[in-house]
């Protein structure tokens, strides 16, 4: 009840800060509801040198044949950890979720106790800059709170509205466009290059979220979904966007072709002459 209670007074505390259209919500809602079953596909594996580099006792080996449930585990498994740890500790397990986990190995030692600095800090900063480095560190400190912010997930809220829009249920009014970080997977980079770019989408009529408040909107879009669907976490949700992501940015780009296609077909007809 305390868990309960506590997440509800976070929800409002972010409620406070912003508005998201009640339409978005509702949209980003009923695809996580409907895809619920996708984490069953979650598929992050992790080196064997790496969970040799963690050290902290997890025991990976008994998920190995669930990663969803491993991910889960894991990221819990490292908030206590985190918990009574010391700065060199942290620095150490930040170190370990960004690089070895996460496959980010561009930061400095400097860079990253700055991430670690923040994520002990009572309103952490969420700079675009850095985000899916970052936001692995907040994730791993209070899973409660903080969810991972990547290009897939970027993508995958992107794609979905997009899909929405192009159905005629979604205003492109209530639409919000998030700039997606740099990423390895070839149907998210070519949807992010391409139609669901922020620039593209503003065309379309999206709002364009200013980049250093994307950590803050996203925070609070998942904890609206959180708030409205009883029984899943954020990393839950997260994990759902992550799985799912090449699939909307393919059927995203493939239904902005086809109307596009459509309304050249259609513009013909009205004018015979062109």
């Amino acid at each position: 009840m305390a868990q309960i209670e506590a997440s509800r007074k976070f929800c409002l505390a972010i409620e406070e800060m912003m508005t998201i259209s009640e339409a978005l919500i509702a949209t980003a809602t009923e695809y996580i509801v409907a895809h619920t079953d996708s984490t069953s596909s979650f598929d992050w594996g992790v080196r064997s040198s790496a969970w040799r580099n963690l050290g902290t006792g997890f025991p990976h080996q008994k998920y190995a044949n669930d990663l969803a449930q491993q991910n889960i585990e894991l990221k819990w498994h490292l908030a206590k950890h985190w918990a009574s740890a010391a700065l060199d500790e942290k620095i150490r397990i930040a170190t370990w979720i960004v690089s070895d986990w996460g496959g980010i190995r561009r930061n400095s030692e400097m860079t990253i106790l700055g991430y670690v600095n923040q994520a002990d800090a009572e309103r952490p900063a969420t700079p675009f800059a850095g985000i899916s480095s970052y936001s692995k560190i907040l994730a791993i400190k209070d899973p409660d709170r903080y969810a991972v912010f990547d290009s897939r997930v970027a993508a995958s809220i992107n794609a979905i509205q997009l899909l929405d829009v192009s159905r005629r249920r979604l205003k492109p009014s209530d639409a919000l466009a998030f700039a997606i970080p740099a990423g390895r997977n070839s149907a998210v980079t070519d949807f992010r290059d391409d139609d669901g770019a922020p620039a593209s989408l503003a065309r379309r009529g999206f709002a364009l979220v200013e980049t250093d408040s994307i950590y803050g909107v996203y925070s609070r879009l998942l904890n609206d979904i959180k708030c409205r669907v009883g029984g899943l976490s954020l990393l839950q949700i997260e994990m759902v966007l992550f799985a799912r992501a090449p699939a909307p940015c393919e059927d995203a780009r493939r239904a902005t072709s086809e109307n596009s296609t459509l309304l050249k077909e259609s513009e013909a007809a009205r004018d015979p002459a062109s």
